[in-house]
């Protein structure tokens, strides 16, 4: 068994959230005082009914289960955990060694199973491949959900474009015309304006609904119309 050091071990469990079920007071607040400084919330139940009770009022990134305990047993608790979260990482410490009782938590799905008598080292060595494992699986959703996002953001800008491209073309001919007056075609030309720049609203919408980013105004590569100053020439002449 390697010696995982303090910090290399923090680098995996600093974000991590732990319910630790343990009837054992002498056991949970030894282990308590021995590596809850290394997680972000460490909270500790002493039976599986107040493990069940914390896990449904609390989000945890780990659970960690004795298997002999009054109220909920370790078997009726993991088992209870996954009707609510298939995926949640559970972690089984036991001083059985029987095979049945393995086989049965290794069909609930359980990440890892820990053999007591725990020691510092040994709690350390196994919940840190654990750690790992669930800030690994992070990077990969969140690598997974920047891929969406730029498939979004790109398909968006196109659209913006695209939309805008439409209200210039189409502001330069209304104001372009001799006749100041709104005629048929202004109208149309109004029209599509109206309808191109809603589209531009729903892009944008979308847009905030899926990202804290923070938007700026849009800023066109083309020439934008200053219509003012499109006014006073048109005057002119």
């Amino acid at each position: 068994m390697n010696k995982i050091g303090n910090n290399e071990f923090l680098r995996y469990s600093k974000k991590i959230r732990v319910l630790y079920v343990e009837d054992s007071i002498v056991q949970a607040k030894l282990t308590y005082r021995s590596i809850h400084s290394f997680f972000r919330k460490f909270d500790v139940a002493y039976d599986g009914k107040e493990g069940l009770e914390k896990y449904l009022e609390n989000d945890y990134d780990l659970v960690i289960t004795d298997v002999n305990m009054p109220e909920i047993n370790g078997k009726d608790l993991v088992k209870k955990i996954r009707e609510k979260n298939q995926d949640q990482y559970i972690v089984v410490t036991s001083s059985t060694e029987d095979p049945e009782t393995l086989i049965d938590f290794i069909n609930q799905g359980i990440d890892m199973f820990i053999l007591k008598p725990l020691n510092l080292e040994k709690i350390k060595y196994y919940l840190y491949r654990v750690c790992k494992r669930i800030d690994k699986e992070r990077e990969l959703e969140i690598l997974k959900e920047k891929r969406v996002f730029d498939s979004f953001v790109i398909t968006a800008n196109h659209e913006i474009n695209q939309h805008l491209g439409v209200i210039l073309g189409n502001i330069q001919l209304c104001f372009s015309a001799k006749n100041r007056c709104i005629n048929e075609n202004n109208i149309k030309y109004l029209a599509k304006i109206k309808r191109s720049s809603n589209k531009i609203a729903e892009v944008l919408k979308k847009m905030r609904e899926v990202s804290s980013l923070e938007f700026i105004d849009y800023a066109s590569y083309s020439e934008m119309v200053d219509i003012h100053k499109h006014n006073e020439k048109e005057g002119k002449e």
